[in-house]
């Protein structure tokens, strides 16, 4: 990117959001084995390159899944898609003002695995490195400062009202041990292991390119896991975890991008949880096509997402009319092919297969990550779909890492899928 260069105007339509596997497994019931030793063993599609959510290989399903399992927020999303106080030892209290702030308590009993209290400086410490980056650091960048009232008790100042202040330290990018990641050096120990839990578990072994491993924290201060010992075993592959599964020598599955567990594995079920992966595509409002208001509703209204889920992701996943809820447009008015081509009509762009207008033809690229096997499939659906109307929509399969960092931000990026 270079110096100077404004970061891109992003618009995200939901067409996919949680059309897609979640939190979803297909368990069968539990082996003697495993009731016995007190351990579940869980087959999971992908190995984290960090367990860093703010770093640019950390943005990604799998950083943010396994990370929920060691590190705190200030909330966290029930598996009805509800938020509910975690680290939080009562509702924050906002004030309008001027500046915009939110005063909040943290828990007394609230404990790092080493047994040092989760603390203010912790907040300020997360905010610092997040604020730093270039990933997830939206909201973050909006806070002018972190006061100490107490060390469990700060005031949080905003640049501006930031309503989505609750999305801040939560839901997989939540709050990191300021004591044990304070130089580069330990930040970069993240890619290897996770040394101060502040999760119900912690992480005892990481064997590359095999496994974690995670016990009880021995100070875990929100409810004692009923666990003694859990193991995920990386199995890129859907049908060679399906496989394991069929031979007892995994307990659950979560969460592959395959429909239809249960019809594979008689007597397996399918948990779902609604609250925690979207699935979405992110456009470029300041890109020279989609920087077209118009151009970005008739792409949204060429897109039938209920299909979309019926036929790719069927039971395991659902449209997402309104992210985040009750603060933005419901996605639900779109998806009207008549309308689409009127809009684009009515705005010059003429022809077919592909419209044109001045000489420039609709057409825009959209990023997939290349390890991203849904995605892709979405992607060509979503090809297909946008045809109707006759936009031409290309696709790029790249590492995610190179999508979050220097994608999204140079001279190319449209459009992405993004989790």
């Amino acid at each position: 990117m270079r110096a100077g260069r404004p970061a891109a105007a992003l618009a995200l339509l939901a067409l996919l959001a949680s059309g897609c596997p979640s939190h979803k497994g297909a368990q069968p019931t539990p082996s003697a084995s495993a009731q016995a030793a007190g351990t579940l063993t869980i087959a999971y599609p992908a190995e984290p390159a960090t367990l860093d959510p703010f770093a640019p290989a950390g943005d990604t399903p799998a950083t943010r899944d396994l990370a929920r399992l060691v590190m705190p927020g200030l909330y966290k999303i029930t598996p009805s898609g509800a938020r509910e106080r975690w680290l939080l030892e009562s509702e924050p209290v906002v004030s309008n003002g001027p500046p915009f702030s939110v005063t909040l308590t943290l828990r007394r009993d609230a404990t790092w695995s080493d047994g040092k209290p989760i603390t203010v400086d912790d907040l300020r410490f997360t905010w610092q490195l997040a604020a730093r980056g270039q990933i997830a650091r939206e909201g973050y960048d909006q806070i002018a400062r972190i006061v100490t009232l107490s060390p469990k008790r700060s005031r949080i100042e905003f640049r501006s009202p930031f309503r989505r202040w609750r999305d801040l330290f939560s839901a997989g990018l939540g709050v990191l041990p300021a004591h044990a990641l304070s130089t580069p050096r330990r930040l970069a120990s993240l890619s290897s292991g996770w040394a101060v839990s502040g999760g119900p578990f912690v992480l005892k072994a990481w064997h590359r390119g095999l496994d974690m491993i995670f016990e009880p924290n021995p100070h875990a201060w929100g409810g004692t896991p009923r666990l003694k010992r859990l193991r995920v075993v990386f199995v890129p592959d859907a049908l060679g975890a399906l496989t394991l599964f069929r031979r007892g020598l995994v307990d659950a599955l979560a969460p592959y991008q395959a429909p239809d567990w249960t019809k594979r594995v008689p007597g397996a079920s399918v948990t779902t949880d609604t609250g925690q992966t979207w699935m979405g595509i992110v456009m470029n409002t300041r890109s020279k096509l989609l920087g077209d208001v118009r151009v970005r509703r008739a792409f949204a209204d060429s897109i039938d997402r209920g299909r979309l889920v019926r036929g790719l992701v069927q039971a395991e996943g659902s449209k997402l009319d309104v992210v985040p809820p009750r603060t933005s447009t419901p996605f639900a008015v779109y998806w009207k092919v008549a309308r689409a081509r009127a809009t684009l009509s009515a705005d010059g762009w003429r022809g077919a297969p592909i419209r044109k207008k001045g000489g420039t033809k609709l057409s825009f690229t959209i990023a997939v990550a290349d390890s991203d096997g849904l995605g892709q499939v979405l992607a060509r659906a979503i090809q297909y779909q946008a045809a109707q109307a006759s936009i031409d929509v290309q696709t790029v399969f790249l590492p995610v890492d190179e999508i979050m960092s220097s994608w999204l931000t140079g001279p190319r990026f449209e459009a992405a899928i993004l989790e």
